[in-house]
């Protein structure tokens, strides 16, 4: 990825302190006992209940002889590249761990959102040290859709649109070379405050990124629950609006981009979202369970590990590819 300008920075942008917000762990714990859970996370202002240290998700400590990415105090693990290859397995042996995060500052606190920046560099330079493949979100799309074949591999993706992305996270990547997916939702595109700008998320286009979407307003699930006591066809106009009108507004801006990915916000998936996704155009959409995604794994309901600014495990977790992710089950791989 070429060399680009110098970061820009940002103020900052208020959310609605009246909005309820669920605790992002917690929903995590519950998708992982019941995937018809919905998940809920905090829009870019937002501020979530902070929640106690989840004790019921394992630690993934090392296992003798496995491969696993350790960051201790954010070090770079020494892990020897024969531990991963690059050669291609047959399709149904192939597992993906996708990442996703949101924010990053170097000044800041880390929460649930935002990473510390030393952080996920160290991250990333774990995955590049250990000879971890990273994939394109057309390498994904093209295996999981058709008959490209992938070793074990990673791919990186990032919500919302926030300025530092562009600021901090983009140089990381650029540097070492690394692919990834930019999830906007299209009302946070203004480059104001703490949003980047047409002209920032075109750069990195420009420079290896690949565009997805993460709807128009970024709604929470109370406004999905409203629509569904109107009925169905009041939750079918709203997902068109949503989700449809987002990807013919991410065409618009930046033209040549595909927009394939769909990515829900806060992971909440109904029924009809599905129908007007793939009516969009869209060829597969992104939840935030955290299981790696095989070929089974319902195109419409893709796993993401989304890696909390304070618990590196979840990173640990992801990279650790030794344990075997929990089976496919109907009720996961439904429409």
């Amino acid at each position: 990825l070429p060399l680009a300008p110098g970061p820009v920075t940002g103020g900052t942008i208020k959310g609605d302190p009246a909005a309820g917000i669920v605790p992002v762990r917690e929903l995590i714990e519950a998708n992982r006992r019941d995937e018809d859970i919905p998940m809920a996370e905090p829009i870019p202002g937002e501020t979530a209940a902070p929640s106690a240290p989840d004790e019921s998700i394992p630690n993934a400590e090392p296992i003798p002889g496995e491969t696993h990415l350790q960051l201790p105090s954010q070090a770079t693990p020494s892990i020897p590249p024969s531990a991963f290859s690059p050669v291609p397995v047959p399709q149904h042996e192939t597992r993906v761990a996708i990442l996703g995060y949101h924010d990053f500052s170097r000044t800041l606190p880390a929460t649930e959102m935002r990473m510390n920046t030393d952080t996920f560099r160290a991250q990333m330079q774990a995955l590049k040290t250990a000879g971890v493949p990273i994939i394109t979100m057309k390498d994904f799309l093209d295996w999981k859709l058709g008959d490209k074949q992938l070793p074990k591999c990673v791919l990186i993706t990032i919500d919302d649109g926030w300025k530092s992305v562009y600021t901090d996270a983009y140089p990381i990547l650029r540097e070492m070379k690394i692919p990834f997916t930019v999830f906007p939702y299209t009302k946070f595109i203004t480059g104001r405050g703490s949003a980047m700008s047409r002209e920032q998320i075109q750069e990195m286009l420009n420079n290896g990124a690949t565009l997805g979407s993460h709807s128009v307003s970024h709604l929470y699930p109370r406004s999905w629950r409203a629509a569904q006591r109107k009925g169905t066809q009041a939750v079918l106009d709203l997902a068109a609006k949503e989700i449809g009108e987002s990807r013919k507004i991410l065409q618009e801006r930046f033209p040549g981009s595909d927009v394939e990915a769909y990515c829900y916000p806060g992971g909440f998936v109904l029924p009809e979202m599905i129908t007007k996704a793939e009516e969009a155009g869209f060829r597969a959409a992104f939840t935030v369970i955290p299981r790696k995604v095989t070929k089974d794994t319902d195109r419409w309901r893709i796993h993401r590990y989304m890696v909390f600014g304070k618990d590196p495990k979840t990173f640990t977790r992801a990279v650790n590819f030794n344990t075997p992710s929990a089976p496919e089950t109907p009720r996961s791989r439904r429409p």
